[in-house]
């Protein structure tokens, strides 16, 4: 019976994760060289995917900091907490139309009132950048890790 509830463990924190998952790690075996070194890049910006299970809490914080903050979960024999974490990152700026503006003037008519006539329209551009909030949740049982999901929220915010 106790081996069984430790083995139900993990299950009932997946509910509390289940909103997202984690992207599985690129196969390096056929990579090009420019694609494995944009893997090694990525890897440097992701350091949850050096995380290996059975990692003591001085070890997950020695790879990726001190959590944002740290939420302790219910279970029924020893402890469980999630660790939080979120990364931020804003990409490369570009230039978006958001509108247009008419390109008027003013004419007498043969009656002799004024009107307005539109030429043409030229459009408005505004500066964008596509910000994105990752957060990332580490799964601890018994203080040591288990496993962890991210989940990435993107939003274009404009200047």
């Amino acid at each position: 019976m106790r081996s069984r509830c430790r083995a139900l463990v993990p299950f009932a924190l997946l509910p509390l994760l289940s909103a997202c998952a984690t992207a599985p790690a690129p196969d390096q075996a056929g990579a090009a060289p420019a694609a494995a070194a944009a893997t090694a890049t990525a890897a440097a910006d992701q350091p949850e995917q050096k995380l290996v299970i059975g990692m003591n809490g001085d070890q997950v914080r020695q790879i990726m900091g001190e959590p944002a903050k740290i939420v302790p979960r219910p279970v029924p024999k020893g402890t469980a907490e999630v660790w939080v974490y979120e990364r931020r990152t804003i990409g490369p700026t570009q230039q978006i139309q958001v509108g247009v503006h008419p390109v008027t003037i003013t004419e007498m008519g043969a009656d002799g009132v004024s009107r307005q006539r539109v030429l043409s329209e030229e459009p408005i551009y505004r500066q964008a950048h596509l910000k994105t909030v990752e957060t990332i949740q580490v799964v601890m049982i018994n203080g040591r890790y288990l496993e962890h999901v991210t989940t990435a929220q993107k939003q274009q915010e404009f200047e």
